[in-house]
């Protein structure tokens, strides 16, 4: 009997360890370090999509099996010939501009297993590629694509190529355009006073986009830099950042925060809004290259401005038609026009509308700057321009298009 027990013991015994190993192996899972993963071909890879005419060129994957699901950056690279041995940047630092380019880096790195690149930015990679004269341009030309992904305690890996097929057109080479990001929540709201509202053609009404950050510096082949925005935010409010207006592919949330104050708070569970607690003026600063923000009140004097009026020589400087409002809760403070068509250059300012000219932003510089209260006319080139402008900050964009 004696002898029974102490095999019934160690039976049990055994028992325990074998579920506390199970246990153990359970929650500390086995990093594995796979050697690739699978980028999807995309269904529209031969259909010669225009991009022209596009918005996003969109790429999805599957995550690299580390034995579980793990938090992963991933980044795409598009090739002239799938090769990836000379990238635009580098051809970029080579004066003598005998150094050709055949990949190129999309300027974002992703959380998620799909991306929405924007159009333009692969129609100008092509010209990097190329450069093609105006009116020589093939009627469809192949490119290559692929992604890479890291996790904690592994190297970067890379998947596989896929072959695509578009419709080019023709890029005037130069600096790469400022990326910008936009926010979009339930205090940035469209013309029925609805949030959440992030729609193709919705900025102003429902997208409110951060602007360049007057003297910092922007990478020229890639656009990407440091934004910045000075607003109003209700007490409650919740928002986020998208890239693509129109498109949640590619977002920033809290968790992209760096060393947010506690008044600034994570809401919504797994969508990790960001929560603004205590209502007041705050200064967002983003910094694109890293996909990092902070936020910090702003202690200025800050006034509201029923309207804002853009004249110049280009209207005799005239003060009877207002830009319009970028939509938001509580108080409005930045304006926007778009398609503002100059035939030749003209010098523009800011101003609150009043024939005292009491008011007014200007500054010299081009294509955005700080106005200043007084400052000189701003210089704007020939063209047409979509055109925001900020009265707390002072700090103005034009974009041609």
């Amino acid at each position: 009997m004696k002898n029974i027990f102490k095999s019934s013991l160690l039976l049990a015994c055994g028992v325990l360890m074998l579920t506390a190993c199970s246990d153990d192996n359970d929650s500390n899972p086995t990093l594995l370090k796979p050697a690739t993963f699978t980028l999807n071909t995309p269904a529209y890879s031969t259909a010669g999509i225009d991009l022209q005419t596009s918005q996003t060129v969109n790429f999805t994957w599957s995550q690299p099996d580390y034995g579980f699901p793990a938090a992963t950056e991933y980044e795409l690279q598009i090739s002239k010939d799938g090769n990836y041995t000379v990238s635009v940047a580098q051809a970029a630092a080579d004066e003598t501009g005998e150094t050709m380019p055949n990949y190129t880096n999309i300027a974002n790195v992703y959380q998620n297993c799909n991306a929405a690149v924007p159009a333009t930015e692969i129609a100008n990679a092509l010209m990097q590629f190329y450069k093609w004269s105006d009116g020589e341009l093939p009627e469809e030309v192949t490119f290559y694509a692929r992604a890479s992904a890291v996790t904690k305690g592994t190297e970067k890996i890379y998947s596989n190529n896929v072959q695509v097929t578009v419709k080019p057109y023709y890029v005037e080479l130069s600096d790469a355009p400022i990326v910008l990001w936009y926010m979009v929540g339930d205090c940035f709201v469209n013309d029925k006073n609805e949030g959440w509202k992030n729609e193709s053609g919705g900025i102003g009404k429902g997208l409110t986009p951060l602007l360049p950050k007057v003297g910092a510096e922007f990478e020229k082949t890639t656009g990407l830099g440091t934004l910045e925005y000075t607003g109003y935010f209700p007490a409650g409010a919740q928002f986020k950042f998208v890239q693509v207006p129109g498109s949640w592919d590619t977002q920033m949330n809290y968790t992209n925060g760096d060393n947010l104050p506690d008044y600034i708070t994570d809401e919504d569970n797994d969508n990790h809004n960001v929560g603004v607690s205590e209502e007041g003026y705050y200064t967002i600063t983003m910094d694109t290259k890293n996909n990092k923000f902070t936020i910090a009140k702003y202690e200025g004097t800050v006034k509201t401005f029923a309207q804002i009026f853009m004249p110049g020589d280009h209207n005799d400087w005239d003060i009877t038609a207002a830009i319009n409002p970028m939509l938001q809760k509580g108080e409005v403070h930045q304006w926007f026009v778009t398609d503002f068509t100059l035939a030749k250059a003209a010098g523009v300012k800011f101003m609150d509308g009043t024939s005292s000219w009491d008011v007014n932003w200007g500054a010299a510089d081009f294509p955005y700057g700080i106005g200043t209260q007084g400052g000189p006319n701003i210089p704007v080139k020939a063209g047409t321009y979509d055109v925001y402008f900020n009265d707390i900050s002072g700090v103005y964009y034009f974009i041609e298009k």
